[in-house]
Order: C-alpha cells, then structure tokens, then sequence
C-alpha cells in the first residue's frame, strides 16, 4: 500500500497478489485514517479492480478529499464478501 499527495488528494492505492484462498476476491478494501493519538479520523472503502496489463492479483486506488490531520496513519484492511462479518453488515 503507498499513499502520497497528487494534485491537492491524498491518494491511497495497492495491490494485492493472487491466493489460492481467494482465487477470485470478493469485496473491498477498508481505508481508515487514524489521528497521531489513535483516533479515527476517516474511514471509507476502496472497490477491487483488475488491471490488464499486469498478470494476477487485484488493485485498488482512492483519492481521500479531506486534509489529513499532522502525522496521520492510514491502515487498509481487504473485506472479504463471502466471511459472514461481510454479510451481516452490508445486507440490504
């Protein structure tokens, strides 16, 4: 996972390399930004993606709008949409 500020964003983006427990992903990725003191900041989710010119393994890219406080700490977490944590948080 990388983060840097590009044109006034900071932007958050990774990859993840293929596994055989999770040979097609999925779910998203969780962005949560946490203050120097451990406080939560902002928190919001990444969609996976593929890209075709890199063989395996999935990506995700996101611009965070919002300044972030002096010596933040962003943490990125991958939610599987097949665990049943997933399902009994985001049914409709």
């Amino acid at each position: 996972m990388t983060a840097f500020k590009e044109n006034g964003f900071i932007k958050v983006s990774g990859h993840m390399k293929p596994s055989k427990s999770f040979a097609a992903r999925k779910g998203h990725i969780d962005v949560k930004v946490f203050t120097q003191e451990g406080n939560l900041f902002l928190s919001t989710t990444a969609p996976l993606g593929q890209r075709v010119m890199r063989k395996g393994g999935d990506y995700f890219s996101i611009e965070l709008t919002e300044e972030l406080p002096k010596g933040a700490v962003v943490k990125v977490a991958f939610h599987n949409a097949n665990s049943r944590d997933y399902k009994e948080n985001h049914s409709q």
